[in-house]
C-alpha cells in the first residue's frame, strides 16, 4: 500500500477481512507509507478469498468498505509482477 500524501511517520492500520482482524504495520521510506507484505502473508490471503474488507479508525469503527469479491486473481497478477518467478 502506497500514499505519498500522508503525513507523519510509519504506523499501523487495522484492516479487517470478512470477520478476522490484521494489523498493518507501516513505515515511511522515501517519502511514501509502504506496508510490506509477502505473497504468502495472512492478510494478502484472506483480501484473495475474502468478500469484504474494513479499514478501521483506532477506535474500531469502519473508515471504510472495499468489495473484495473477485479480486483473487488480480492480487495475483500483482504479486507476480512485484515478486517474479
Amino acid at each position: 500500500m502506497l500514499d505519498q500524501n500522508i503525513e507523519g511517520p510509519g504506523g499501523a492500520m487495522a484492516l479487517q477481512v470478512d470477520t478476522t482482524r490484521y494489523q498493518v504495520n507501516f513505515s515511511r521510506i522515501e517519502g511514501w507509507l509502504v506496508a510490506p507484505a509477502t505473497p504468502d502473508a495472512p492478510v494478502v490471503n484472506a483480501m484473495k478469498r475474502g468478500q469484504t474488507a474494513y479499514l478501521l479508525r483506532t477506535d474500531g469503527s469502519v473508515l471504510a468498505t472495499l468489495a473484495l469479491a473477485g479480486v483473487g486473481p488480480m492480487i495475483d497478477a500483482a504479486v507476480g509482477h512485484c515478486f517474479p518467478g
